[in-house]
């Protein structure tokens, strides 16, 4: 079966495929071109000791670092800096220890991942002060909006550093959002956190709860406004007073210390979390366990393995049942008898998918039609087109004909639609057509037979062998 023929006897085939693959690469292509770094390049040797010599007076955290992982952390700092872009409001003047500074927070929350990321927010908007807002129609000290933007009061952002242990960092809680808020509108996020994330929201949710409804907590109140508020809560404490934290509430404390891979109380360390972290955790019965291993969370990435299966069942499987078209003698009865049976299973095993990461039953159902079915279907045409048994020849007269339009070679010509004795392979329009030009010198259609060769393939279906036209007056034959 041609293109031609396609688009002509079934019109809605090339719509429905050119939807389904602008679907796929949207979602692909989503956020491809957020947070390209606005400059590149090495970072010289003196940016880099200008900034350690600001962390070292500004940033304990760095300070207890090896001499490796202060590199690494002033690497990141340069990296992070060179991709933004700093904006002071309100006529203040924008330092280059406030770049540092700023940047700096940004690591110390990511260091133990495997990269800062964040390239979401390229634009960081410093003010001098707490600053009006008018979507929020109120003062602000900071914020992070999901089109890109990182907001800071500076004044709060200096006050949040000033005491170590008030519990209260405006960076860190900024920062905190524009973490989460990546894996929703960016595509820069580490794996390991965008995978774990809804696991600690889950675990952490009934302390959330309690502090929602106004119960007195650990944390800090503001933690109870929204899940967001009470991660960036816990991120303050966490980096801010761990050892309580921790005392207080363990579960919470270990596995943000797992989301985030590193363990603020482990300062001789570089924060790495202890050899054997999970299996001390899970050895002690009072103790929330971690997981072995975490499932992909594919809600967060632009990419999904149930993609890859439809674009393969769409073209490669599309174009396997096409190319058999003809070749094994199938119709729609035969795709609806193995698209119910597909449809049924992939339904009850929906409860796997869905833990596999399938996005509700609309997605169960574009991966069922455009994904399994075709590819099941053409899977058992192969299988039967090439294991045969048995030969089969059978003659048939022709008792009517009507001329139709059909693809040969890019090029559409008259063919002969045949109406075979006993309505012989009605249900099969391809083998039934013929060229007119196999008809010459047939002078009646008493004067036709066609001459079916069939083999019986692996799942029953017939597959056709050979056929030819055969003018009985002349007593020869036109082969194809």
């Amino acid at each position: 079966m041609g293109l031609n023929e396609i688009y002509h006897q079934y019109p809605w085939f090339f719509p429905f495929l050119a939807i389904v693959f602008l679907l796929i690469a949207g979602r692909f292509i989503r956020n491809r071109f957020k947070g390209v770094p606005i400059s590149r390049g090495s970072h010289p040797v003196k940016v880099q000791k200008a900034i350690g010599d600001i962390l070292e007076k500004e940033l304990p955290f760095y300070g207890h670092l090896s001499g490796e992982g202060k590199k690494k952390f002033i690497l990141r700092v340069a990296g992070f800096i060179a991709s933004r872009r700093f904006i002071g409001m309100e006529n203040l003047q924008v330092t280059f220890e406030m770049k540092v500074r700023i940047a700096a927070t940004a690591v110390k929350l990511t260091f133990g991942l495997d990269k800062t990321g964040m390239k979401h927010y390229r634009v960081i908007r410093i003010f001098p002060e707490t600053f009006y807002s008018r979507m929020h129609d109120r003062y602000l000290k900071g914020g992070a909006s999901t089109g890109g933007t990182l907001m800071f009061s500076w004044k709060d952002f200096e006050e949040g550093y000033r005491d170590p242990a008030d519990r209260y960092n405006l960076g860190l809680h900024e920062m905190a959002h524009a973490l989460r808020i990546e894996l929703k509108y960016g595509s820069d996020f580490d794996s390991r956190f965008a995978d774990y994330t809804d696991h600690w929201e889950h675990l952490a949710l009934p302390e959330f709860e309690k502090m929602n409804q106004g119960k007195t907590s650990f944390l800090r109140d503001y933690g109870g406004t929204n899940m967001e508020e009470f991660f960036a809560v816990c991120v303050e404490h966490f980096f801010e007073v761990p050892e309580e934290f921790k005392k207080q509430l363990p579960d919470i404390y270990n596995h943000l210390s797992y989301l985030l891979n590193l363990d603020p109380l482990r300062i001789d360390s570089d924060y790495v979390l202890e050899p054997g972290f999970i299996q001390k955790i899970n050895a002690n019965p009072s103790l929330m366990p971690l997981p072995e291993k975490v499932n992909k969370a594919y809600q967060y990435y632009d990419w999904h393995w149930s993609y890859s299966a439809i674009l393969t069942g769409l073209f490669a499987g599309v174009f396997v049942i096409l190319y058999l078209y003809g070749k094994v003698l199938f119709n729609l009865s035969f795709l609806m008898a193995v698209l119910i049976p597909v449809a049924a299973l992939l339904f009850i095993l929906r409860n796997w998918f869905f833990k596999n990461g399938i996005l509700g039953i609309p997605h169960l159902s574009l991966f069922t039609l455009a994904g399994a079915f075709p590819l099941v279907s053409a899977l058992i045409l192969l299988l039967n087109y090439n294991f045969t048994s048995g030969v089969e020849v059978t003659a048939f007269r022709v008792t009517g004909f009507k001329t139709v339009l059909e693809d040969s070679g890019g090029i559409r010509s008259k063919h002969l639609l045949l109406n075979l004795e006993n309505n012989a392979l009605q249900g099969y329009r391809k083998v039934r057509t013929f060229p007119l030009t196999d008809f010459d010198g047939a002078g009646s259609l008493e004067e036709v037979r066609v001459i079916y060769t069939f083999t019986s393939g692996f799942f029953g279906l017939k597959n056709l062998e050979n056929r030819q036209i055969l003018i009985v007056n002349r007593g020869s034959e036109a082969f194809f």
